[in-house]
């Protein structure tokens, strides 16, 4: 048989191989825990459970929640206390700088 006569015959035969549908995720899942460390596969089989746990909606929402009010509870934790007046004086001498320089018309 020679080079011609082979190539024929390889163009011809369409074999296609039957897979599961999840076979390339998780070929691709051990390749990729397969070059880490195991501390560096741990933390990723820890983050891929926890993102699949945040994906249902019952739980985001009560995270989304959660991050609301905790962020809002720092937020006036760490807020200096200003005066309204003061706030009002810093951004009316932001837009007019000349203010800065007479006081008197901050009022």
């Amino acid at each position: 048989m020679n080079d011609d006569e082979l190539d024929l015959l390889l163009r011809e035969t369409h074999f296609t191989p039957e897979f599961p549908s999840f076979f390339q995720r998780e070929v691709w899942a051990k390749v990729s825990v397969a070059g880490k460390s195991p501390r560096v596969a741990g933390l990723s089989d820890w983050m891929e459970s926890f993102f699949q746990l945040l994906a249902q909606p019952a739980i985001a929402t009560a995270a989304v929640v959660t991050m609301l009010i905790l962020g809002g509870g720092f937020g006036r934790l760490t807020a200096p206390e200003t005066d309204a007046n003061q706030l009002m004086a810093a951004y009316l001498v932001s837009i007019d700088p000349t203010r800065a320089a007479h006081p008197e018309k901050l009022e």
